[in-house]
């Protein structure tokens, strides 16, 4: 209630507010309405926290960014990628973020992993780095409780450097994320779903180009830094 108060107090000082996800504004401008502020929220989805390098992508690579903060679900992450080396023994996982005191939790997961010997753990990076080790792979997964959307700073690098994204439908995804054109869709936040969506990107290359090429759209169209501008001009005047 109080943190209620103190959004709509902030929505009646301010000019314009805006939010990160639709269902974010469509939530606040029905709480606002009976006060006349509604007009006031717009959407601005945030841009990416790296600027996109193109994809170069190496072979049966995946990978995820996290910081184990909550709902980002790093065990789903290690059990998809137990279910695509049941067919493609080869593949390696990219563990991409900070885990801070939480490090030694994620290594002893590894520790009891079997597939630990093909799981590399990249720790602290600049944000050139991230983008240019989110590059490489071939699939980004992203394993947040929230589903694909557009107030995550990761996911935008991964779409704008055209990597295949897995991800799951949740209570924060647009409806810019189309399953199949854009991102894969898994059926489930769950390590079954998702090595099972992401085993359809490293074996149906027309599967994998065409969500390829329909994050980069997504990104240029929605993510991209000179986008967000624009909708911010847009808004305040």
């Amino acid at each position: 209630a109080l943190m209620r108060a103190e959004f709509t107090a902030l929505a009646a000082a301010s000019e314009r507010t805006f939010l990160t996800t639709e269902n974010r504004v469509a939530h606040c401008q029905s709480v606002l309405a009976p006060l006349g502020l509604s007009s006031n929220i717009s959407l601005l989805p945030v841009g990416a926290g790296a600027l996109p390098t193109a994809a170069m992508p190496v072979a049966g690579r995946l990978g995820t960014f996290s910081t184990l903060s909550v709902g980002k679900r790093i065990d789903v992450v290690l059990d998809a990628f137990d279910v695509v080396i049941d067919k493609h023994p080869e593949a390696e996982l990219v563990l991409l973020g900070d885990y801070g005191s939480a490090r030694a939790q994620v290594e002893r997961m590894l520790r009891d992993h079997r597939g630990a010997a093909r799981i590399h753990v990249r720790g602290r990076l600049s944000l050139k780095d991230i983008s240019r080790e989110i590059a490489l792979l071939s699939v980004y997964l992203f394993p947040m409780n929230t589903g694909a959307n557009t107030r995550s700073s990761t996911l935008p690098v991964a779409l704008g450097s055209g990597v295949p994204v897995v991800a799951t439908r949740g209570a924060e995804t647009s409806s810019s994320f189309v399953d199949g054109q854009n991102v894969v869709i898994a059926n489930a936040l769950e390590g079954a779903a998702f090595g099972e969506a992401a085993l359809r990107l490293l074996e149906d290359p027309a599967l994998a180009a065409r969500v390829s090429s329909g994050g980069r759209a997504l990104f240029d169209q929605q993510l991209a830094w000179p986008r967000a501008v624009e909708r911010l001009l847009d808004g305040v005047t």
